[in-house]
């Protein structure tokens, strides 16, 4: 069954494993070290390994470019809000003019893309805007759960389906305007309780400004509930271009 989707798995696989013993994680982030170190420590071969990369890695690009996706949008549709990350990311640029050709070399230090807390802090609110999905959890011990005039016995060892939406826009937690995108939320000093934010996707129900007028959400792919983050419902088609000012600058980024 499905023999090309086999064979192009096992070149992956293949791949993870020459990765690994080339000593790739040495480079890596702190991630895919953890999880090979833990699953190495489990007795899990290397081979083994690299067949659960293959599969964590289709979960992690599944729900990775469709969040990506909604900060691009969520950014460059409000004016205010593209002119405060760009003046943020600013202080992590440098300028070399190079000679004889009038190019400009910008360099961006991702190093101290950290630094950038605005952007963390729109991030974080588009994550929880947008939520969608859903999260098991294994109930510990016996508990009540009180709601209104219900209560509800959990038994220990009992798996609870949570609904990410709900939860990231209750106002009892998020406030009056829970149901609204706004950006500052999580750049004001306040703290959620830790178990309210679930960093996942969801369903947009406005349209913000945009530089040019007003932007027609694409709304969302909701075919698939397996999935955390959920991709535009529409394709958005846009014209990438150099920005006025930027024509002859060269990029170098580092990592």
């Amino acid at each position: 069954m499905a023999p090309k989707a086999v064979v192009g798995r096992e070149a992956v696989v293949r791949a993870m494993e020459q990765y690994y013993e080339s000593g790739g994680l040495q480079d890596s982030s702190q991630l895919p070290r953890a999880r090979y170190t833990i699953l190495k420590e489990s007795g899990m071969s290397v081979g083994d390994i690299a067949r659960a990369e293959c599969v964590f890695g289709l979960a992690l690009n599944g729900n990775s470019v469709p969040a990506a996706f909604w900060v691009v949008w969520d950014v460059f549709s409000d004016a205010a809000v593209l002119s405060r990350v760009r003046q943020e990311v600013q202080g992590f640029i440098s300028t070399a003019q190079n000679t004889g050709e009038g190019v400009q070399t910008l360099t961006l230090d991702l190093r101290r893309i950290k630094e950038a807390l605005y952007l963390h802090a729109v991030i974080h609110e588009t994550l929880r805007y947008r939520a969608r999905g859903t999260g098991p959890r294994m109930v510990l011990e016996d508990v009540i759960i009180s709601s209104n005039a219900c209560e509800y016995h959990v038994e220990k060892g009992s798996t609870l389906i949570l609904a990410n939406e709900s939860m990231h826009h209750d106002t009892a937690v998020w406030g009056p305007n829970a149901d609204t995108l706004f950006p500052d939320r999580f750049s004001l000093g306040t703290r959620s309780p830790p178990t309210a934010f679930v960093a996942l996707e969801g369903d947009p129900t406005s349209a913000p400004e945009s530089l040019g007028g007003r932007w027609d959400e694409p709304g969302q792919d909701l075919s698939n509930m397996a999935r955390e983050n959920l991709p535009p419902l529409k394709k958005v088609m846009v014209d990438v271009a150099p920005r006025k000012g930027t024509e002859n600058v060269v990029w170098r980024y580092v990592l």
